[in-house]
């Protein structure tokens, strides 16, 4: 494949998806985020996004065992602080947010799935869905 033959041919879109697709360590991405021009549009998408609360977390592609394992790390750190807090003394610590993983549709089954059978739990000791503060499905 030759870029510049894609570029020489107008074919700025798929130039684009493929420019897309690179790692994010890489050094094109490197230099693209050190260009004022591109940093400063991407600074701006993401205090947007932070504004309008996106909650998509990071991109699947990107989240490896690594990023996987400390994830996972710094929520066990949070909550180890919590419980030091409480030990110290502070009587309603902080909450502390997990870590964002990424959102797709099989994480929001499990999600959902994971209320589902929590509601039928519920349900043998005579609670029911009304009970809880959700949405009715």
């Amino acid at each position: 494949m030759d870029l510049s033959e894609w570029i020489e041919s107008g074919r700025w879109r798929a130039t684009l998806e493929l420019i897309e697709q690179l790692p994010w360590a890489s050094r094109f991405r490197a230099a693209m985020l050190n260009d004022p021009d591109y940093a400063d549009m991407i600074a701006e998408a993401q205090l947007r996004q932070e504004a309008q609360g996106s909650d998509d977390g990071p991109s699947v592609a990107e989240f490896g065992p690594v990023e996987q394992r400390l994830t996972t790390l710094i929520d066990l750190m949070k909550v180890q602080v919590q419980w030091s807090q409480r030990q110290a003394g502070v009587k309603s610590p902080s909450k502390m947010k997990p870590e964002p993983r990424p959102k797709t549709l099989v994480s929001d089954l499990i999600e959902r799935k994971e209320q589902e059978i929590g509601l039928e739990v519920a349900s043998q000791f005579g609670f029911d869905r009304s009970d809880f503060f959700m949405d009715a499905a």
